[in-house]
């Protein structure tokens, strides 16, 4: 086997093996490899209660969202409009499903790529492969598997149906994968969360001490070693008293 198999196995083998999050790596031995020094767990679900965080996932979603759309065809090097060709422009890029409007569907996506680092759009198509629909997937139930290493990349999808789950395998031309920053030799992207998980759990650690603390009428706990047992004796010794030179 030449030495670019090799290490292109080796990588399929590392990306195969993960769980989505192969950055992800424990700092303190014994502790979950979302577990920060600091003690708390960073996941995009508890980062996104921060309400720094979710301000700047929500103002990123909202803006360019708001920004016009339109779509294009290649026709060689050149990219024409596409109701320059067809006429009209497809109706997902005003309604890409049924169930979202465009301003909805493209928060979904830019939510997606800042929290988790990728988004997944789930391609619809007709009898002759022309796109009707788009969904944005959960990313946390998108998995992404090479069978071989000269192998096609699968999408396994986990769905729940009616109170059963299943995995779906999905091909590249159902999945649109769009990752944010992707490492060499890595399948996902690396997101704003996953990359400041240090610094996000400093963050988090401090808010969760101040609460607690307010919520505690402003009292530090102290350990069991430090509390003295009651009832105690103190014994208070007088105050020395002072002459008048040392009067001010």
């Amino acid at each position: 086997m030449s030495l670019s198999k090799r290490i292109r196995s080796f990588s399929e083998r590392r990306n195969n093996n993960n769980t989505g999050e192969q950055w992800l790596q424990p700092l303190i031995p014994g502790r979950p490899a979302y577990m920060m020094p600091a003690g708390v767990e960073v996941t995009p679900e508890t980062a996104i209660r921060m309400s720094t965080v979710y301000a700047c996932v929500r103002l990123l979603g909202d803006t360019i969202a708001s920004l016009p759309m339109g779509a294009y065809v290649r026709r060689g090097r050149n990219r024409i409009s596409y109701a320059a060709v067809y006429g009209s422009i497809p109706e997902w890029v005003n309604k890409p499903n049924p169930d979202a409007t465009r301003l909805e569907f493209l928060e979904q996506v830019i939510s997606s790529l800042n929290t988790h680092g990728n988004a997944y759009i789930l391609t619809v198509r007709d009898n002759i492969g022309e796109v009707i629909e788009l969904y944005c997937l959960n990313p946390e139930r998108v998995r992404i598997h090479r069978p071989e290493p000269n192998a096609p990349i699968e999408y396994e999808v986990t769905v729940y149906d009616a109170g059963t789950m299943y995995v779906e395998k999905l091909t590249k031309n159902d999945v649109l994968h769009i990752p944010m920053f992707r490492l060499p030799g890595e399948h996902y992207g690396l997101g704003p969360i996953g990359a400041a998980r240090t610094t996000l759990g400093a963050a988090m650690a401090s808010d969760v001490y101040a609460a607690s603390y307010f919520g505690n009428a402003a009292t530090v706990p102290l350990p069991s070693s430090c509390r003295l047992p009651w009832p105690c004796a103190v014994a208070l010794a007088p105050a020395p008293r002072m002459t008048s030179h040392q009067r001010f």
